[in-house]
């Protein structure tokens, strides 16, 4: 009976701390730390190639401020002044709802790696241990952009659609989440990762082009997104040394790896867990996610050497998603192979009565 209790108060107990997690991250990630633009300015489309083409929240900004539910919150928003903003009020919920889709998301896919409900339902805080570190934590980040939590949402999502095997679904996330931010088109690996094991009945003809079909399609759409938006904002004004779509900065982060006084914001990425990834590789099993991280994580720091500023370790933010449900893979499977169990009760892992301990 009393197990039975237990069974019924836990998950009430993990979603209130969940939310109160979430609401932690999203007051100290807003407010300690002030916006790389103005609100007000990128809602509006005014601001710099290529931040002003991640436009999905400028144009959520953009007319939640109308309505007049916000303002009247905004006017009487307890804490600091800054919230009185609508557009700082917005920026706070947008950046609640993502990180708390971002958990809920991963509990879902660490749900269909291991089958283990209890095991997700609290492996899946993770997600947000590690965006604590990319996104708040980091000395070499001084500022806040708005569609960070939200592209950390949008990656987990997809990742959660593709393991479900829901295709329509995910191509609809992919298009709404490329409006948000161009690194959608590295989710296109992991889906046609996961699709080359999905496919491994058919012959090799049927396979090979069912991939390049879907490869074709998510870069088409990709490119009329980005092309689109382009476009779109034409007439602003582009950050130095790009094209108006990525900045060039190879050079410069040549330099910030050479710096020693740098390494230790870098092995910060991910809350200091790469490490555990490169030791206990084998130890994640899933051949889709091994394959993934074999091949997402170097490719990602390449394209970010080229395109970002690699101090920042906010543009690793996104692979969040990925190696959240890698490090719990290992740790995961790591336990099962020395006996431990996740029972459903209050006191955790505990060793398996039916292993040799010899």
């Amino acid at each position: 009976m009393r197990e039975g209790l237990h069974s019924r108060v836990e998950p009430v107990v993990c979603a209130i701390i969940k939310l109160a997690a979430c609401v932690h991250f999203a007051l100290f990630y807003t407010i300690k730390h002030p916006n790389f633009f103005v609100l007000s300015e990128y809602a509006a489309g005014q601001i710099r190639l290529p931040y002003q083409s991640r436009v999905l929240v400028g144009w959520i900004m953009r007319y939640g401020v109308q309505l007049r539910g916000v303002q009247v919150i905004a006017r009487h928003m307890p804490g600091p002044p800054d919230l009185k903003n609508p557009y700082e009020l917005l920026f706070l919920a947008i950046s609640f709802v993502g990180i708390l889709g971002a958990v809920y998301a991963t509990q879902a896919s660490i749900n269909v790696l291991t089958g283990d409900k209890r095991f997700s339902r609290w492996a899946c805080l993770i997600v947000l241990y590690m965006a604590t570190f990319n996104l708040s934590l980091s000395y070499g980040l001084g500022f806040t952009l708005p569609y960070d939590v939200p592209s950390l949402f949008f990656f987990c999502l997809c990742i959660c659609l593709i393991l479900k095997q829901k295709p329509i679904a995910y191509y609809a996330v992919f298009a709404l989440a490329t409006f948000n931010r161009e690194t959608t088109c590295f989710i296109t690996f992991f889906f046609l990762i996961c699709e080359w094991f999905a496919s491994a009945n058919l012959t090799s003809s049927r396979r090979w082009w069912r991939l390049a079909s879907h490869a074709v399609l998510q870069a088409f759409i990709w490119v009329a997104i980005k092309s689109y938006l382009t476009l779109l904002f034409r007439a602003n004004p582009v950050e130095t040394n790009n094209n108006g779509v990525f900045v060039f900065n190879v050079a410069k982060n040549i330099r910030f790896l050479l710096n020693p006084g740098e390494w230790p914001q870098l092995l910060s990425i991910f809350g200091f867990t790469l490490p555990l990834l490169v030791l206990g590789y084998s130890w994640i099993r899933d051949r889709r996610i091994q394959r993934a991280c074999l091949i997402m994580v170097p490719l990602w720091f390449v394209g970010m050497m080229m395109v970002g500023v690699i101090i920042e370790i906010r543009i690793f933010n996104e692979l969040s998603a990925l190696l959240s449900l890698a490090v719990t893979l290992i740790v995961y499977n790591w336990a099962q192979d020395h006996g431990l169990q996740w029972q459903a009760t209050w006191r955790g892992p505990v060793k398996s009565q039916s292993i040799d301990l010899r």
